[in-house]
């Protein structure tokens, strides 16, 4: 059976270099003002994150005081960290490595 050929193609390698360059983290840290059953609930209106997802986060970002909520191309990870932000809870974005 005859194997199919490697291709050194520079554009797929550079196309797939820029999708993982270009990938944020959405990250949750952990407060004192909101309980945790309204930081899961905000999760999972921002993500559609599940019940049982959206309180791994909660619990995460509580236990270690932070948690990764998405990771996502930057336009969506700045859009729904504003989101999270203006419900009050406490995120940032970074570029994901």
């Amino acid at each position: 059976m005859a194997e199919a050929p490697l291709t050194n193609d520079p554009q797929t390698e550079v196309r797939s270099r820029t999708q993982q360059a270009d990938m944020y983290s959405v990250l949750l840290f952990d407060d004192t003002e909101n309980v945790r059953e309204y930081v899961v609930i905000c999760l999972m209106q921002v993500f559609a994150h599940s019940a049982v997802l959206a309180y791994k986060i909660m619990m995460e970002a509580d236990r270690a005081g932070k948690a990764l909520a998405e990771v996502e191309e930057e336009t969506l990870a700045r859009r729904h960290c504003k989101q999270l932000q203006d419900f009050g809870l406490l995120a940032s974005i970074e570029k994901s490595v």
